[in-house]
């Protein structure tokens, strides 16, 4: 098997950091703390996990929190690695307890494999190797040579034992000493022990503990419930004394509640008196009242505001009518005396004028028959309509136009059908009358400038045209001077506008007094309407006002409150009487005594009750989640049974196990001279001195000193050697362990107690071991790359 490529995600101070490792020699070199132990623990943890070996259930070590990443929640990577059958295999772990686990995969497909690797019940987790017969603690006994860590324990020697045997068991073919250990130890699996929770053995111990606690505690619960029994019956007789006591009681309250009532109806006809005066107070108001309802008082009270309201608001409709009619008055005589003063005058004309008098004093005349417009015309207007001035056709149109809008709109839809056809009508034939008047005005107007210009001469100047134009116009006006010509114009202008203005106005108003007009009508007609319904309700009542209606209401109050003490009494007759019950003072304390008694016996036995109920349901409850006492004694028995078979099965495992041990001692004898040889080889090329040793079953070793051939222990030998002696043993039983899987050989620094010659014996051995099997050395030293460089060895360096 090799390893390729190592990636550390989150492990100690590494994280995602990738390390590739090639073949034969690798020597890597990194200062002290830089992170070579590690390294080579990443290696071991990714191969076996941080568990203990030879555990029952599944045991963290030291390592895990060792190497655990501080100020981080991850604690995982991966592996690479080769296996002898050339396959190229990806292993990823999570190291966390929390996602504690392992997955295989091909890393070519990137298949899933896990399930065809053998599975660990203890870490309940797949064999990464896909054998299980090395374990973490063989592993660090043989390939893994850790830093200051070169004893083997005796799980190793277990390990080289049984490998013996087996190999002296595939020589004479007559037992398997391991298959037949294995199956002992498989059965004793199959058992397990009374403290293995998980195994059959342990299942039924906590069965039969699980049922020896459920005996006792429904024992308890049997117990428990004699004892509620005999709370109930206790219970139940205080709840009789109870009873008896309120029995009592109520006897001695009745004959007190008919003491109170005789000294009650001695009162009685005092009260009734009093009731029957009430009584007749409340028939006279009655008869005074009868007319009297609240709904017809509340139907006056908004009729009575709704008039005043209508009243006013006539009122204001009233006052801004006045206001209207005075305003019309005003602007109609005031139209008056304008039309008056411009009778005859033509309001085109003058515009005319004005304008080309403007233009003869601006400017030369132009070509285009300004001057022929005004020349022989005349200041007087024609004869018959034509003579008619031409505001009043203009005010004929303007009628003409509000008649014909009015007509359309009908405002509040005061206008009748026939009122509006007519107004349309009317309306329509002004607007069409005065328009045709004022056209054939003003053609004749157009007709007398032209005639005018005819006449003008033609031999004088455009200066000349344009004063005899301007003398012209003021001739019209009677006028010679320009200052009063313009004064006059712009008067006549004035006046015009002013007389359009109120025109307008004097519409305006018209619509506006006949549109308040209309609603004061509108405001009469409701008023009197709401007069007249108001009367409907009074008149056959003989009542004149509103206010005498409502002194009803007054009287009705008395009838309430005459009422409210007429119930009283009844009331109160009522309970005297024993109709109903005894009605006692608020602050009476006749029976306050009786009243505390009674809640404290009723108090007590609500709680006897409560009690009782409780404790008899706790008994329901306790019989139904516990089984019968005795059905769990038998199960008790039953399981010992069980315990006791077991038991005796055990022991038959132990005796045989201790007889095959012993056969496996005998089989180490006969197999140890092969294993002393290797070692002794391997020792003998890096000591160039010992070359003979002797290993126990316990692999306790012994030195055969080259010259008197004496047996050396190893404490009379020095703590190089001792290194030395250990890493051959190392080397010598790798092949023995590993079933011929050749793990790769991980060092870190194993030569520290070593001298230069040895050193370099040992080096020249791992270049031999490494043409054949991988070898990564860590090292902090340059001593190792310069023996390798010196001997021209071939190996691959990687700095960290």
């Amino acid at each position: 098997m090799k390893i390729k490529t190592l990636n550390l995600h989150a492990f100690g101070r590494f994280k995602n950091t990738t390390i590739e490792v090639l073949d034969g020699f690798n020597l890597i070199f990194g200062p002290n703390e830089a992170g070579k132990s590690t390294i080579q623990a990443f290696i071991e943890g990714m191969f076996f996990g941080f568990y203990k070996p030879y555990r029952k259930r599944r045991t963290y070590s030291d390592d895990y929190e060792r190497y655990r990443p501080l100020h981080s929640d991850k604690y995982y990577g991966s592996i690479i690695i080769e296996d002898n059958a050339g396959r190229e295999i990806r292993i990823e772990r999570d190291f966390l307890q929390e996602r504690d686990g392992v997955r295989i995969f091909d890393n070519i497909t990137g298949e899933d494999i896990s399930e065809t690797y053998p599975y660990d019940p203890v870490t309940k987790q797949y064999i990464p190797l896909g054998y299980n017969a090395v374990n973490s603690s063989v592993y660090n006994n043989t390939v893994n040579f850790k830093q200051m860590a070169t004893r083997s324990d005796e799980d190793l020697a277990a390990e080289i034992n049984s490998r013996l045997i087996n190999m002296a068991g595939d020589q004479t073919g007559d037992i398997s000493v391991t298959g037949v250990l294995d199956y002992l130890a498989q059965k004793k699996e199959a058992i397990g022990t009374f403290r293995r929770s998980q195994s059959n053995y342990g299942i039924t111990v906590r069965k039969r503990d699980a049922y020896e606690e459920a005996l006792d505690l429904a024992q308890k619960k049997y117990q428990r419930i004699r004892t509620n029994q005999k709370r109930i019956l206790q219970y139940q007789d205080h709840l009789a004394i109870l009873a008896d006591k309120q029995s009592k009681l109520e006897t001695a309250k009745r004959d007190r509640e008919q003491q109170a009532v005789d000294a009650q109806r001695r009162k009685v006809e005092a009260v009734r008196t009093e009731g029957k005066k009430l009584q007749n107070q409340i028939d006279v108001l009655t008869a005074q009242t009868a007319y009297y309802k609240p709904e017809i008082d509340d139907q006056l009270r908004l009729m009575a505001k709704h008039r005043e309201d209508l009243t006013r608001k006539k009122t204001a409709i009233q006052k801004e009518l006045t206001s209207a009619k005075d305003k019309l008055e005003q602007a109609t005589h005031r139209e008056a005396q304008l039309s008056q003063k411009l009778s005859g005058i033509d309001e085109a004309s003058v515009n005319d004028d004005w304008a080309l008098y403007r233009q003869c004093m601006g400017q030369p005349l132009a070509e285009d028959g300004a001057a022929e417009r005004k020349t022989g015309r005349t200041f007087a207007g024609g004869q018959g309509l034509l003579g008619i001035s031409p505001f009043v056709w203009g005010g004929v149109v303007s009628v003409g136009i509000v008649l014909l809008v009015v007509a359309l709109l009908n405002p509040n839809a005061m206008l009748n059908f026939g009122l509006q056809v007519f107004l349309s009508a009317l309306g329509l034939a002004g607007m069409l009358a005065g328009g045709g008047f004022l056209l054939v005005h003003r053609l004749g107007q157009t007709s007398s400038s032209e005639h005018r210009i005819s006449q003008q001469p033609k031999t004088t100047s455009e200066t000349d045209e344009a004063d005899w134009l301007v003398t012209q116009i003021m001739a019209t006006y009677g006028q010679r001077h320009r200052v009063g010509f313009e004064k006059i114009m712009k008067r006549l202008i004035n006046a015009f506008e002013e007389q359009k203005l109120l025109k307008k106005q004097v519409t305006d108003l018209h619509y506006q007094i006949d549109r308040l007009s209309d609603d004061a009508a509108d405001c009469s007609d409701v008023i009197q309407q709401e007069t007249a319904a108001i009367q409907a309700i009074l008149s056959p009542l003989e009542l004149n006002s509103i206010e005498d209606y409502r002194a009803g209401a007054g009287i009705q109050e008395q009838i309430r409150d005459l009422q409210a003490k007429r119930q009283a009494n009844a009331e109160l007759y009522e309970s005297l009487s024993g109709e109903d019950y005894v009605r006692m003072p608020k602050r009476s304390d006749l029976f306050e005594t009786d009243r505390s008694e009674d809640r404290k016996l009723a108090q007590s036995m609500e709680s006897a009750k409560r009690e009782i109920a409780s404790l008899e349901g706790e008994n329901q409850t306790l019989a139904e989640e516990t089984e019968s006492p005795v059905v769990l004694k038998e199960k008790i028995e039953a399981l010992n049974d069980q315990i006791e078979a077991y038991e005796i099965e055990l022991k038959a495992c132990d005796m045989a196990e201790a007889f095959f041990n012993q056969y496996q001692k005998e089989s180490h004898y006969m197999r140890a001279g092969d294993l002393n040889q290797k070692i002794g080889d391997i020792l003998g090329k890096i000591t160039h001195k010992y070359r003979e040793v002797k290993v126990d079953d316990q692999l306790n070793i012994r030195v055969v000193s080259p010259g008197s051939g004496a047996l050396i222990d190893l404490k009379q030998l020095s703590g190089g050697t001792i290194d030395q002696i250990y890493f051959a043993l190392r080397f010598g039983v790798r092949d023995i362990v590993d079933r011929g899987r050749n793990l790769p050989f991980i060092l870190d620094d194993p030569f520290v107690q070593y001298d230069d010659v040895r050193k370099k014996a040992a080096i020249q051995f791992l270049n031999q071991v490494s043409r054949d099997d991988q070898v990564l050395l860590f090292t902090c030293s340059s001593d190792e790359k310069n023996i390798m460089d010196e001997a021209g060895m071939p190996y691959v360096g990687i700095g960290i």
